[in-house]
């Protein structure tokens, strides 16, 4: 119990602070947290009902390590900004560099796209559960209704609209 109120607490208090205009609208901060919190977001609805069931009241702490992890991550894509990116700005830079960046965009176009899918059915189940709707094509269909307006605004407004979203 003791944990679990702790656990709230510091979750109302980082909420608070991240809410403060100050840093919302700080261009380094949004820089860091847009992906960051597509991360978190999709590994805590995974791993949260795992790590539960695994750990019981001590999931916060596999959870922190999976935080640490992601940070890591983070490091290393903050790595490849700095040094690697400014090698594509440069004129006569590897056509191997700039071909890979390239390909890499379509990539992780790709990537997002099949992970917005996934946890849009993975919310949809779960959001039509309690109403008895379990089937497949029902959930899909959800999930079509809530990814056609997300295109749309995508697609009209960009990415920053899609991010507000």
């Amino acid at each position: 119990m003791l944990i679990g109120a702790t656990a709230i607490l510091i979750t109302l208090a980082a909420g608070a602070v991240l809410a403060l205009p100050r840093l919302i609208g700080n261009q380094r901060w949004r820089a860091i947290a847009t992906p960051l919190a597509s991360i978190i977001g999709s590994g805590f609805l995974v791993t949260v009902p795992i790590l539960r069931s695994l750990s019981g009241a001590w999931a916060i702490l596999p959870m922190a390590g999976l935080l640490v992890l992601a940070y890591l991550i983070g490091g290393a894509i903050r790595h490849n900004i700095r040094h690697v990116e400014p090698l594509l700005e440069e004129p006569g830079r590897p056509l191997g560099i700039a071909s890979l960046e390239r390909l890499s965009h379509f990539v992780l176009a790709f990537a997002y796209f099949v992970s917005i899918t996934y946890y849009l059915i993975l919310f949809a189940s779960f959001a039509l559960k309690p109403f008895a709707v379990t089937d497949p094509l029902v959930v899909k269909i959800f999930v079509t209704v809530c990814l056609v307006p997300i295109g749309v605004v995508g697609f009209m407004r960009g990415f920053k609209a899609v991010e507000r979203l």
